[in-house]
């Protein structure tokens, strides 16, 4: 009985052990990183649990790193700029899930701000600026 139970902790340790290595084999072009390397961190935050004197927080840093590493892509986007009647507006371009690319504008004033007397009356048309606008959502 005491064999059968430590042989099966010394196969979930081996288990660990070989998932920890598929972890390693990741690409960054992989389109299912997110969700492996998810998937991964809550096994093995599991397997960390489950083995004595080891807190199941030791493995979350290691995988959270190798998680940020593999996405760069999404801190470096490619500005666009877009001239509409009241003036200019900068946004962004960004890949969207179908892999087309896709520019982005937030915050973009459709008219002027409802305050002191133009409040609850109708919109009021914004008014033109110079110089570019941001409207990256920063």
């Amino acid at each position: 009985m005491t064999r059968t139970k430590s042989g099966s902790a010394a196969s979930q340790r081996i288990q660990c052990v070989k998932r920890l290595a598929n972890v390693n084999q990741l690409f960054v072009n992989s389109t299912h990183v997110t969700y492996y390397v998810l998937s991964e961190y809550y096994y093995l935050r599991a397997c960390a649990h489950k083995r004595s004197g080891t807190s199941e927080y030791s493995i979350m840093w290691p995988v959270l790193a190798v998680f940020l590493l593999m996405r760069p892509s999404c801190i470096a986007f490619k500005r666009v700029n877009v001239s509409i009647s009241s003036g200019t507006l900068t946004g962004y371009q960004t890949l969207a899930s179908s892999g087309k690319a896709v520019n982005v504008f937030k915050r973009v004033p459709y008219a002027a701000p409802p305050v002191g007397e133009l409040r609850f009356q109708k919109p009021q048309p914004v008014k033109k600026w110079d110089g570019v606008q941001n409207a990256t959502g920063g």
